[in-house]
């Protein structure tokens, strides 16, 4: 239509026109337009695409602009409608009965159906409004890893007991190689328990709405437990690889040389506390002002949601209003700022904090160090870092092994010395390329993030969800005796079937012989 406002013509001549009895402000830049190869969809989209956004000013009708004396805009029929679409939520500010009390997405349910944290207010890769775990197909694989996990491990736990408690019958070497699997299996299962409590929180939050519960889920006791768990699971289940590793290089190496339990058992014991230590520092209270990333209060009048970023402007105006000139800039904190908070109203308590493992709804740590955006990567990066030089070690030391072992079998020059040869190449191809595949695109991708080349942070979806979780299913069956017990519990499922398979192909032979007599009879 002519003269409405909206721009339908490219060379303008709908609304620039002699026609037009009040035609629009940016009809004044049509010559600078056209000499610039700006086309009729580029004005008044709310995209500046000029210097100085010509093309975005004097677009009044039928829009609604996000602040005052900014160029950014939405169309009218988009304001009031629940869904923000201007950085500062104004499209959504003083809507009649729609009008929310408060912002949207600060933590606050100012509407009885709580519709005002469900503005795309959702934090991380894995959810969106709807669902903790947003990706149909990821759910069924993540029940599927979590089974083998816990199924797997457990059984391998059961089996090292059995064999412990018959020690007596055992060679030393024996009671090692249990003692190491065992404790491989405990790690590797608080890993398919974390991958099952996920599981079940995303059925339970996802019932209604997820965006109800994000933010108070993910500030929780129990999100941050089930984050500790994963990585205390995932860093022993590293340092047992490490150990096993050193324990089979021995071996081969050095035959006769003796491992006492008790040597192998005071470093499991120190890679359980190393893992505990790692794992639980971030949710330290004197770790806070490292780690913590947002707060947020229920009934602050001053601020409901802070951020880092704001605790250097929230601090000064606090000083200033209580009168402090005794703390210097250096000194800014979240301890400081939530004492100041405290003086100023001894009534207001953080209610949630956000931290090393708030980022998402699966309650992952902080994998990929990011200096500009995260004050604790230097923590992300240790963990990569001792990642990183724990899988070069495996890779070496089973190097070793197969070379050794190689050399020892080419010198025997005999078929079983050759089986054992060909077998070992096999385990140790399977241990390394699993291992290579689970941790290194990891350590590779923060890696890469720590030099300054962007990572999307969708990438966080198959890392937490299969690379790191994988592993831990995979172990069991790398590792220890499974495979070999699982087989003889099968041998009488497979006698069984090849009895009746050769039945079946004898009956049928002896059929056809019968039938072939009787034609010769016959004839």
């Amino acid at each position: 239509m002519k003269c409405d406002g909206r721009i339908s013509c490219e060379k303008f001549d709908d609304e620039c026109s002699e026609f037009c009895d009040n035609p629009p402000g940016f009809c004044s830049y049509v010559s600078w337009f056209e000499e610039n190869v700006l086309d009729a969809p580029d004005i008044c989209n709310g995209i500046e695409d000029c210097y100085g956004a010509e093309d975005e000013m004097f677009c009044h009708r039928h829009k609604f602009y996000c602040e005052n004396n900014s160029t950014m805009h939405i169309p009218l029929e988009k304001k009031c409608d629940l869904i923000t679409y201007c950085d500062n939520q104004s499209d959504e500010l003083f809507c009649g009965n729609n009008t929310y009390v408060c912002e949207v997405c600060d933590g606050n349910e100012d509407c009885a159906s709580g519709v005002d944290e469900c503005q795309n207010c959702t934090v991380g890769v894995f959810s969106n409004d709807d669902a903790m775990i947003s990706s149909k197909p990821l759910i069924p694989f993540l029940w599927l890893i979590s089974s083998c996990a816990v199924v797997g491990n457990l059984l391998v736990i059961v089996l090292s007991t059995k064999n412990l408690l018959k020690f007596k019958k055992s060679s030393r070497m024996e009671i090692n190689q249990n003692v190491l699997v065992w404790n491989l299996a405990i790690a590797d299962l608080l890993v398919g328990i974390y991958t099952t409590a996920i599981s079940i929180q995303n059925i339970r939050l996802s019932r209604n709405r997820y965006c109800l519960e994000d933010q108070r889920w993910r500030s929780s006791a129990q999100c941050s437990a089930l984050g500790i768990l994963l990585l205390i699971g995932s860093e022993q289940s590293v340092f047992a690889l490490c150990i096993i590793t050193a324990f089979r290089m021995k071996a081969v190496l050095n035959p006769m040389a003796k491992s006492r339990v008790r040597f192998i058992c005071m470093w499991m014991a120190i890679a359980w506390i190393s893992s505990i230590i790692l794992a639980t520092a971030p949710t330290a209270i004197s770790a806070r002002d490292y780690f913590t990333e947002t707060i947020w209060y229920s009934q602050n009048t001053l601020a409901t949601t802070i951020r880092r970023e704001d605790v250097p402007k929230f601090t000064k105006r606090l000083l200033i209003m209580l009168n402090d000139s005794s703390v210097t800039y250096n000194s800014y904190g979240w301890t400081l700022l939530e004492n100041l908070i405290s003086k100023l109203n001894p009534t207001y308590k953080p209610d949630r904090r956000f931290g090393f493992y708030s980022s998402h709804g699966v309650c992952l740590p902080r994998l990929f160090p990011d200096p500009s955006n995260d004050a604790a990567w230097g923590y992300s990066l240790l963990f990569i870092l001792v990642n990183f030089l724990a899988f070069i070690y495996i890779f070496f030391g089973y190097l070793l092994i197969y070379v050794k072992a190689t050399r020892s079998n080419a010198l025997a020059s005999s078929t079983a010395s050759s089986t054992r040869a060909a077998s070992m190449q096999k385990k140790v191809t399977r241990i390394v390329v699993t291992d290579f595949l689970c941790w290194m695109p990891v350590c590779l991708m923060a890696l890469l993030q720590l030099f300054g080349i962007h990572i999307p942070t969708e990438v966080y979806v198959p890392v937490g969800t299969i690379l790191i979780p994988i592993n831990s299913a995979l172990n069991p069956f790398l590792y220890s005796g499974v495979p070999v017990w699982i087989s003889r519990r099968l041998k009488p499922a497979r006698r069984f079937f090849n009895f009746r398979t050769k039945s079946v192909s004898e009956g049928t032979i002896a059929t056809q012989e019968l039938r072939l007599s009787e034609r010769n009879t016959t004839r």
